[in-house]
């Protein structure tokens, strides 16, 4: 326990900000909402590129690339699958997507979230982090899939946003 409350002490504040605000926004998710179509990519498009350029910080050989390319192709499949079925209404003069309501953004968050948590935790606790070569795939496997399963879901529902 003592060993728990020393992680949660360490942790920046800033990223309990960040658990709070994603947090607030799974919450929100679980009833039925309107979304407008520019903040339907906004959001996650900043943390998409701010997570490329961390991971980008961390690339050592040819294949990170090619792991977190991987990843993101059958992230993106995922993603897309995810909202594929869901019953979505678009406004075209406001501009403006209905999405329904459900557990699936808020549980996404959470397993995101955890996983980022968890690499940022062991790249900082761990002194030969950078080295241990099964971590470092890990973290792009994840990157690749997590930044997949975001962009999916924008292009499956931008798509559907021009076809309806």
């Amino acid at each position: 326990m003592n060993q728990f409350l020393e992680i949660v002490r360490g942790t920046p504040i800033w990223v309990w900000a960040l658990f709070g605000y994603l947090l607030f926004r799974g919450v929100r998710a679980l009833k039925p909402r309107e979304v407008s179509v520019k903040n339907l990519y906004m959001l996650p498009m900043i943390f998409m590129t701010l997570g490329i350029y961390r991971l980008a910080k961390r690339i050592q050989a040819p294949y990170d690339i090619l792991i977190w390319a991987a990843a993101l192709f059958f992230g993106i499949l995922f993603g897309w699958l995810l909202v594929s079925r869901i019953s979505i209404k678009s406004d075209k003069q406001k501009k403006i997507i209905s999405l329904p309501g459900g557990p699936g953004l808020l549980v996404m968050v959470l397993i995101f979230f955890s996983i980022k948590y968890f690499f940022g935790y062991r790249y900082k606790t761990t002194p030969d982090a950078e080295s241990l070569l099964w971590l470092h795939i890990c973290n792009f496997l994840a990157s690749g899939l997590i930044t997949g399963i975001v962009l999916g879901r924008i292009l499956c529902l931008w798509r559907r946003y021009q076809k309806e």
